[in-house]
């Protein structure tokens, strides 16, 4: 107050007004509002530098000078009469939009500030709006929201109003804000409901439809769906026909019924292309690219994906960036190229940080989680997956947290902690009445199968795999057909139903054959050559030895255990009475055994792991030889 008092006359009006523009100001602003001469202002700065009020801001910031301390500035601003700060407020907003005209956006939150403080809020609201746009466009996800809500909060125009509902729901969706989400989506559809227009309503269904997707809402989705398709059905509108049938692709294949889906699925891509909808071309590829990989179409599935990145990248956008990133990674998963999945995720990984997408980050940790078990890095895997699991907790993702629970119950399986597997199929289980994803089902009843074998009780691992087996066959997925049909035949041949079993798994590696590379079912193989010599059928399971071998000799990167692909070919080799051969895969299996053992540094996990019967049987040939 001292150091102010003393201050001259336009002094005074230059830090009222600097006081008043806020914690930093511009000379430019400051002179315009004040009506003083460039060098009345500059010698007017001079004598607030002098008196220590404000010195120059920093190299980065946008201001050229800031009040040495926040509390000068508050005290200054507390000390001018109302009615004056308010018109000083509208006046330092109109000097701003002339001085700025050409980059309004980036200064829309301090425009719509300062109408505020001048009492005038339909354009604050208006400012507020541009601000949350701008926001949206750098991913400033909270500011965003913040900004909408503020230009929700005043008066605004019904056209406005909806376009920023919009704006929130979509960013709202995209850091997990379910419950925002769904308030927003209920005020839009209110603002539709009266209206003659179809592309109101169908974008409230195609919101509601997303919501309910990650929610894990599948007969609310399914029933949405079904609204959107008579929409669809009594509209000529081009757009609205090809969401609807987009949509309902999408669908189908959430439920596992991807052979239904696929040609809806071009069909939609069909009509996005005579549309001209790049983005929405992006997201019907990326269907494709799943349907045909699951389906084991390799040729037809590279032939999207590389159409899917050149649309990608037409775009700049960071969003179908990441898009595309994601897909070509579970393309590479199905297809068991670990490493290449687990560096396109890292890359989707990023983007999706920066973009602040939460729900995408969790489905990239969580494939890398899966990844990672597969390549041996075990601490990464669990570290992943825990985190993909509290982000998708926090978001509210039903779905997403059912296939992670599925997908590290096989990590838990690997390492031989099949009590912790069997609660992570049951919490997954649980999921999955709202979720009604068929291929987690058939999934979950193929490892708590494996467990139950594991574990001692043939008798339901024979049910479970049974189960799966038919359900499995009802989606048409016949990768998981097979590995239903490989635990059958195993259970069958535990319980003493040799050749129902060898059957039962001749037949699961038959449709393995067709869809995949011998290293990715070397698994399946060994069990059939075990059970071959069990029912004394030695050249059968010579001839699957051999096949082994040939594999082994290459890579077994693909192998749930390596070690007992190297235990099958020696238990054939002694009953075939070849013991040279079969003691070198025996020590293959030791060394087989030990490397997968020092991969795993924690203690626990170790031992359970070395626990595991087949294990146990690989590690006492070491204790043989050494007798």
């Amino acid at each position: 107050a001292a150091r102010t008092a003393r201050l001259s006359e336009d002094a005074r009006t230059v830090v009222e007004i600097a006081a008043i523009a806020g914690q930093g100001f511009s000379v430019d602003v400051v002179g315009d509002v004040a009506g003083l001469s460039a060098a009345a202002v500059i010698d007017s700065i001079a004598e607030l530098l002098d008196r220590r009020l404000v010195r120059e801001a920093g190299p980065r910031s946008h201001r050229d000078y800031v009040f040495s301390h926040h509390l000068i500035a508050a005290s200054i601003y507390e000390e001018i009469e109302p009615a004056r700060r308010s018109r000083r407020h509208a006046r330092i907003a109109a000097v701003m939009r002339d001085l700025y005209a050409g980059n309004l956006s980036e200064i829309a939150r301090d425009l719509a500030y300062h109408y505020e403080c001048a009492d005038l809020p339909s354009e604050a609201a208006r400012w507020y709006g541009v601000a949350a746009e701008h926001a949206a466009k750098l991913y400033a996800n909270e500011e965003c929201v913040t900004f909408a809500t503020l230009a929700l909060d005043g008066a605004i125009e019904r056209d406005n109003r909806r376009d920023l509902l919009r704006l929130r729901e979509s960013v709202r969706g995209r850091i997990g804000d379910r419950t925002g989400q769904r308030a927003d989506i209920q005020e839009l559809d209110g603002l539709a409901e009266g209206l003659d227009s179809n592309v109101e309503r169908l974008d409230v269904l195609g919101r509601s439809i997303v919501l309910a997707r990650s929610l894990g809402e599948s007969e609310r989705e399914q029933a949405l769906i079904a609204r959107m398709g008579a929409l669809a059905e009594r509209s000529s509108d081009p757009s609205v026909q090809a969401d609807a049938t987009y949509q309902q692709a999408t669908c189908l294949v959430r439920l596992s019924r991807h052979r239904e889906g696929l040609n809806i699925a071009r069909r939609a891509l069909e009509m996005y292309e005579r549309l001209g909808e790049v983005s929405k071309q992006v997201g019907c590829l990326s269907l494709l690219v799943e349907i045909t990989t699951t389906a084991g179409e390799q040729e037809l599935s590279c032939e999207y994906l590389a159409r899917l990145r050149e649309r990608a990248s037409d775009t700049h956008d960071r969003a179908l960036t990441a898009q595309a990133l994601t897909t070509a990674a579970v393309a590479a998963l199905l297809q068991q190229r670990y490493a290449e999945c687990r560096a396109l995720s890292r890359e989707a990984l990023a983007i999706n940080e920066q973009l602040g997408d939460r729900e995408e980050a969790a489905l990239s940790r969580a494939r890398i989680a899966t990844v990672s078990a597969w390549l041996g890095d075990y601490e990464e895997a669990f570290r992943q997956f825990d985190l993909a699991l509290e982000l998708y907790d926090a978001i509210g993702h039903r779905r997403g947290l059912c296939t992670t629970l599925t997908n590290k119950s096989a990590l838990a399986i690997r390492l031989g902690m099949f009590d912790e597997a069997a609660a992570l199929i049951e919490r997954s289980n649980a999921l999955l009445d709202v979720v009604q994803e068929a291929r987690l089902g058939v999934a979950n009843d193929c490892n708590l199968s494996m467990v139950k074998l594991r574990m001692g009780d043939p008798q339901s691992a024979k049910a479970l795999a049974a189960s799966a087996l038919d359900r499995a066959r009802s989606i048409e997925f016949p990768i998981f057909e097979a590995g239903s049909l490989a635990n059958l035949g195993n259970a069958k041949a535990a319980l003493g139903e040799l050749a129902d079993g060898i059957a039962d798994m001749e037949m699961g590696i038959a449709i393995r054959r067709t869809h995949q590379n011998r290293q990715d079912f070397v698994d399946d193989l060994s069990d059939l050559a075990l059970v071959y010599v069990a029912a004394d059928r030695i050249e059968e399971a010579r001839g699957v030895a051999d096949e082994l071998f040939e594999i082994a000799c290459k890579s077994l990167e693909g192998a749930l255990w390596p070690q007992y692909v190297w235990r099958a070919i020696a238990r054939v080799n002694e009953a075939a009475g070849d013991e040279e051969r079969a003691g070198a895969a025996r020590q293959e299996a030791l060394t087989a055994l030990d490397r997968f053992a020092a991969s795993i540094s924690n203690e626990e996990w170790r031992k359970a792991f070395l626990t595991i019967d087949v294990n146990r049987e690989i590690a006492a040939f070491g204790t043989a030889a050494a007798r």
